[in-house]
C-alpha cells in the first residue's frame, strides 16, 4: 500500500491523492457562504468561506498541519467491548 505525499493517507494513486490536495474549486461549498457569515461574523466567515471553497488555500494555511489527525479515545465514541 502506498500514502499520499501530502497527508499520508494510504492509497492506490499516490499521485492522484496529492494533487486532490491542490484543486483550485470545490463548488459545492458556495451554499455555505451565507451561514458561514451569520455564524461567524465577516472576517472569520470570510477566511471559512475561501478556505472551504478553494482546498488549495487551505492546504496552503495549514501546511505544518497536514499529517496530524484527531484521535478520538474509545470511552468517547461508543466503541467499547
Amino acid at each position: 500500500m502506498k500514502h499520499c505525499a501530502i497527508c499520508g493517507d494510504r492509497t492506490e494513486k499516490p499521485l492522484l491523492a496529492a494533487l486532490y490536495h491542490f484543486r483550485l474549486v470545490e463548488f459545492g461549498q458556495w451554499k455555505f457562504w451565507r451561514g458561514n457569515f451569520k455564524t461567524f461574523g465577516f472576517w472569520n466567515g470570510l477566511r471559512s468561506n475561501l478556505t472551504l471553497s478553494f482546498p488549495i488555500l487551505n492546504t496552503l494555511i495549514h501546511w505544518k498541519y497536514r499529517k496530524h489527525y484527531l484521535v478520538f479515545p474509545t470511552e468517547f465514541t461508543g466503541d467499547q467491548k
